[in-house]
């Protein structure tokens, strides 16, 4: 009984330590291509998020700069504090707008979010 005991415990421990010496002989040996595999998904992102958050919001500003490149005397705008006017005045940086009868304020042209005219045409008269 004792030699079964010892055989066992021979056994146990000759297994045991391998797998413990396997284990840790496999722990150096990374997968290949650790940093070529995840690039793909780096890239993948990059281009989500290009088209996705930063092509719409160049295109967005393109647009805007370009309707406030078009601005001219008579227009009706909306100010980015919320004024609603109509321009008077125009230099390369500054908007004149009336926006009551008589009363004129100068603003920023980078200030003019867009044109008035479907608020306006939607106002009960």
């Amino acid at each position: 009984m004792t030699k079964i005991l010892s055989v066992l415990t021979v056994l146990t421990t000759s297994l045991f330590a391998g797998t413990q010496a396997w284990a840790q002989a496999a722990a150096p040996n990374a997968p290949e291509g650790g940093f070529l595999m995840q690039l793909p998904i780096f890239l993948a992102l990059f281009a989500l998020f290009y088209f996705v958050m930063i092509r719409p919001q160049r295109q967005q500003a393109k647009k805007h700069n370009e309707y406030l490149a078009s601005l001219s005397r008579g227009d009706d705008i909306i100010l980015a504090n919320g004024f609603l006017g109509r321009i008077v005045g125009l230099t390369d940086k500054i908007v004149s707008v009336e926006i009551a009868d008589g009363v004129e304020v100068k603003a920023l042209r980078t200030q003019v979010q867009g044109s008035a005219k479907s608020i306006l045409a939607s106002e009960p008269a």
